[in-house]
Parts: structure tokens; sequence; C-alpha cells
């Protein structure tokens, strides 16, 4: 099934006001656990949202940026 870019952009919208109201909670949670949860919580599939999340050249920087902090090379 394929996916429209709005419903992707839309997806990656949402999973970064997901991660960004949980940072304010807890800053020390790594971006990649709460994307995972998020997925949890709506149901989604892993792969789908991390297509979404690929679509968005900020969001990556975001996710890399991250990595990079807590020292982990390759997502």
């Amino acid at each position: 099934m394929e996916i429209s870019d709005t419903v992707y952009a839309k997806i990656a919208n949402e999973v970064l006001k997901f991660v960004l109201k949980e940072k304010e909670k807890n800053n020390t949670l790594s971006i990649v656990d709460l994307i995972t949860s998020f997925c949890f919580k709506k149901n989604l599939e892993v792969e789908m949202v991390g297509d979404a999340i690929s679509q968005d050249f900020y969001f990556k920087k975001l996710i890399e940026t991250d990595l990079k902090a807590r020292d982990i090379q390759e997502w």
C-alpha cells in the first residue's frame, strides 16, 4: 500500500510533537526510544513511522544530533 506524502508529513508532525512534549518532561530520554513509544501508543508500524520521518530533513537532523550526543554512531 502506497502512502501519500501528505500522510507521511502528518505522521512525522505528530511524532515530532510527541517527542518535543516528552523531552520537555524528561530531557534525558532518547528520541529513538520516544519514537518507538509513539509507535506503540498509536499502534503504528515502526517502519512506516521511520519512512515518514525520513521524508523530513530537519527531523532526521534532530535524531542524528541526539544520537551523536549519546555517542551512538548509527541508527
